[in-house]
């Protein structure tokens, strides 16, 4: 029987390949299983695992059949045939080689269906780090500590976990099959279902650093999806901590890119922000601001110190009690919001009929000295005298 299903996921990955496989089998855990699902790799990869299931003869591939890399996960997920299934990405590396066999033994002796260790970070500069989720938990505990997950609630790392595949397969703890942020989908639902897990002290995971996001607009859209999606889930199942955590993500870790976004013309993002801002729970965050999480949750989660996660109050009347920070960045640049709506009309077509027609022409007309008298006030109100009269006699100098 396979004790254990590795699930990989490559896409032209042959610079670092071959370093995950490596770490896989010199596992003392030997009835593993590895399978690739391979989104039509165009390099070495495929190649590359045709050498390891020549020699190891414990590796399937599996062309991927559905778009997005959360789905190449559930179709692992699907064919996956181990007692406990895991994930490893293909630019990454499990570090000790007892890691699976003690985390599966103590999954069976404590009989959980989740089993966690430690996990690290490989820095581009070759620096090798601990994350700090659980080490400080389990200074006293050798063999390894059971958690309550409402008690410790995250959304992260899912990597560095064994689940029981039968209790997966026969749950709605799927990957979200989208281009960005498709993890906390299963990982947070597989963690409420199974309620409590075990983490063994061991050193798993090493995930490699690459470059930070720079997302598009298709990214940068599902990402929000999956945020609203946790924000709903945890208010739906009073996840209070996962909750406050979405709402710093969306704040802080994807602020910039999301702004970005919208002040390039994305209105769909924007619609989506606002969306996410109404799935807010104002009691969830309440409870949380009142007892706010350790640094156990906010470095390994955030990266971030408490004092630096503030929450904002709405201060727009007839709105939810708490306004995202990137959507209170869009609406202090009203400007931009008005470019936005303009090339938003311009790509569809619509603005240069408007601007052809003869109706639209003739209103110019009639309203230019109207138009002009408001415009002056507006500046005179907004910036002063001395402003307005200098920008009048800037506007003669260029008609004469």
């Amino acid at each position: 029987m396979v004790k254990v299903s590795v699930i990989m996921t490559t896409l032209n990955v042959e610079k670092h390949i071959e370093e995950a496989l490596e770490s896989v089998f010199k596992q003392t855990l030997k009835d593993i299983e590895v399978i690739c699902v391979d989104g039509k790799s165009t390099d070495c990869t495929l190649s590359i695992i045709a050498l390891y299931e020549k020699k190891y003869g414990r590796i399937r591939t599996i062309q991927q059949t559905r778009p997005g890399i959360g789905a190449a996960k559930n179709i692992g997920i699907e064919q996956a045939k181990g007692e406990f299934i895991t994930f490893l990405d293909a630019d990454d590396f499990y570090m000790d080689a007892d890691s699976l066999e003690k985390m599966y033994r103590a999954a069976i002796a404590e009989q959980v269906d989740i089993c966690g260790a430690f996990r690290s970070v490989l820095h581009p500069n070759g620096k090798i780090e601990g994350e700090m989720l659980h080490r400080s938990l389990l200074a006293e505990h050798p063999n390894g500590r059971r958690f309550q997950y409402r008690d410790y609630q995250y959304d992260y790392h899912f990597h560095s976990y064994l689940y029981r595949r039968e209790k997966i397969i026969h749950s709605d703890a799927r990957f979200a099959e989208i281009a960005a942020y498709d993890d906390t989908h299963f990982h947070v639902r597989a963690m409420l279902y199974a309620e409590n897990f075990y983490v063994v002290p061991v050193e798993l995971y090493c995930y490699r650093l690459g470059p930070a996001y720079a997302w598009g607009p298709k990214k940068a859209n599902d990402a929000m999806k999956g945020l609203i999606d946790q924000l709903r889930f945890s208010a739906e199942n009073h996840l209070e901590i996962v909750h406050w955590i979405t709402v710093q993500r969306i704040n802080h870790e994807y602020r910039d890119i999301f702004v970005k976004n919208i002040l390039t013309g994305d209105v769909d993002l924007l619609m989506l922000l606002l969306e996410a801002n109404y799935s807010i729970s104002d009691a969830l965050l309440e409870k949380v601001e009142k007892n706010p999480p350790t640094s156990f949750l906010l470095q390994p989660m955030l990266h971030m110190e408490l004092q630096d996660l503030g929450l904002e109050k709405n201060p727009y009347e007839y709105a939810p009690n708490y306004i995202l920070l990137p959507l209170r960045r869009v609406l202090e640049r009203k400007m931009e919001i008005r470019e936005v709506e303009h090339i938003c009309y311009q790509n569809s077509g619509e603005i240069s009929k408007i601007y052809e027609s003869f109706s639209f022409r003739l209103g110019r007309f009639l309203t230019f000295i109207p138009r002009k008298i408001r415009g002056s006030f507006r500046c005179l109100r907004e910036h002063g005298l001395s402003y307005t009269l200098r920008r009048i006699g800037e506007k003669f100098k260029i008609v004469s």
